[in-house]
């Protein structure tokens, strides 16, 4: 893993009690295709996870939509290619990037 971001409305402190959370995952391209086949098995290693499926019927495959805990919270985890990062819709708050690259690509 490149490193991990946070998303939405964590990010600028515009959440509320319904809010939840998005993650981005950034993967090595290389680890890409199999990361992908084991990323429910894998966010179910890192939580609690009582439910979680895939973004097909919002258009996002790349997300597993998740209801971890207790105490439940809905996360949203987003695995991206390290070559991908720099396409996105806001500009996330990186949480961890192993070697500068997720920082690299917002300064840009």
């Amino acid at each position: 893993m490149a490193g991990v971001a946070i998303t939405g409305s964590l990010v600028g402190d515009r959440h509320d009690v319904y809010s939840d959370v998005d993650l981005i995952l950034v993967i090595d391209d290389e680890a890409y295709d199999a990361v992908m086949r084991e990323r429910l098995a894998l966010v179910g290693s890192w939580a609690s996870l009582v439910a979680g499926f895939t973004g097909e019927h919002v258009g996002e495959p790349r997300v597993i939509i998740t209801l971890v805990g207790p105490p439940l919270l809905h996360v949203d985890f987003k695995f991206v290619r390290a070559s991908d990062f720099a396409e996105r819709t806001e500009d996330p708050e990186i949480l961890w990037d192993r070697d500068g690259l997720l920082s690299g690509v917002l300064v840009q």
